[in-house]
């Protein structure tokens, strides 16, 4: 009976030894942290962040007046919405227009060929993205007037319109037809 109550004591004993030996040993390793701090004063709201502008239809003859007087008839309006803005962080913000630009009008968006399944498609046109409240053309890859951000959020105004361009005007070889184009728009806070 004695043999038995060592051998239970010495089983007993071992497992609490193991820890002893293993904790003089070390290891170590390292911890990285990134990041990036941006200021963004605002969010664009999602509604906005991808907008149609749909021109309808065009009347040949108003683009041929339009070239006449300067008049921008056909001009539809635009809103790209801001959401969550802390004025604290920004005050002002201007858009940048970005996209293919006409080769005749380098300032004004290129127009691209209606889909196959689409119908016929518009040439000698080409689209100019203004200020809505003075109707400043906004030339591609420049920057559009500040708008003041002075709550909680901003809608920024532009018109859009279509123009003939200058070979187009001419000969007066405007095409009817289908049309689309692309731009892209990048916000920059002051």
């Amino acid at each position: 009976m004695r043999l038995r109550m060592m051998s239970l004591v010495f089983a007993a004993a071992v497992p609490l030894s193991a820890p002893v030996w293993a904790a003089g040993e070390i290891q170590a390793g390292d911890i990285t942290f990134t990041g990036t701090v941006v200021g963004l004063p605002c969010l664009i709201e999602t509604n906005s962040e991808h907008l149609t502008v749909s021109f309808d239809q065009i009347g040949l003859r108003d683009l041929y007046a339009g070239a006449d007087n300067g008049t921008k008839a056909n001009a539809k309006d635009f809103t790209i919405k801001l959401v969550d803005c802390s004025p604290a962080v920004s005050q002002g913000v201007t858009v940048t227009f970005t996209g293919d630009s006409d080769p005749e009008l380098a300032q004004f968006l290129a127009i691209k060929a209606a889909d196959s399944g689409a119908g016929e498609s518009a040439s000698g046109i080409a689209i100019g993205i203004i200020e809505a409240d003075d109707g400043a053309l906004i030339p591609l890859g420049q920057a559009s007037k500040s708008q003041v951000i002075n709550g909680l959020t901003a809608d920024l105004n532009y018109k859009a319109y279509v123009r003939g361009t200058p070979s187009a005007l001419q000969d007066r070889s405007i095409t009817t037809g289908n049309f689309t184009a692309t731009a892209n728009f990048e916000l920059t806070y002051q």
